[in-house]
């Protein structure tokens, strides 16, 4: 699995749900007006939870080792570029939190990863997918024993909060 088969799969998830016009619409909401952006993020995190990720798992579980330990490489290195103070700035939350909050960016799909990825302002506030940031390292550990690399499917890199040490310094341009 690569970088397109990843993110092709999470839109695949979407498109069977047919969520695909809310999902570019959370991504248009203008920052000044969280009530509504919260109001339909809430109804994304339903989706997620309740239609997406069962259909997610359920690819998961079909997975070869090779493919399941590929899609968790790629997952946990978008969690780890996101972590970032800059994002975290327009995101909150607490450690778990923001981990939390990075699980429903991937899981929003590509166009909103990099929407946020280029631009954090676009971040919205509390929304959060615990079951994306986790779920797949779980399954693949459940079907694979494979406690040795799942503990870091990219070598240096890790999905918990703050260990992109690059993204949480105060200036970015300082060595």
């Amino acid at each position: 699995m690569n970088e397109d088969d990843f993110w092709k799969l999470i839109e695949d998830l979407w498109d069977i749900v047919n969520e695909e016009k809310y999902k570019r619409m959370i991504i248009a909401i203008p920052k000044e007006y969280p009530e509504n952006a919260s109001e339909l993020g809430k109804k994304f995190e339903d989706v997620m939870e309740q239609k997406v990720f069962p259909r997610l798992e359920k690819e998961l579980r079909c997975m070869s080792k090779e493919e399941s330990f590929s899609f968790n490489q790629i997952l946990e290195k978008k969690l780890y570029d996101l972590d970032t103070r800059e994002i975290h700035e327009y995101v909150e939350g607490s450690d778990d939190g923001f981990l939390y909050h990075r699980g429903f960016i991937v899981g929003m799909g590509k166009e909103y990863y990099y929407s946020i990825l280029n631009d954090p302002s676009k971040g919205l506030l509390r929304l959060r997918s615990e079951d994306f940031a986790y779920m797949t390292r779980a399954i693949h550990h459940e079907r694979f024993s494979d406690q040795e690399n799942i503990d870091s499917f990219t070598e240096g890199i890790s999905r918990e909060t703050c260990s992109n040490l690059e993204g949480w310094k105060e200036d970015n341009n300082i060595d």
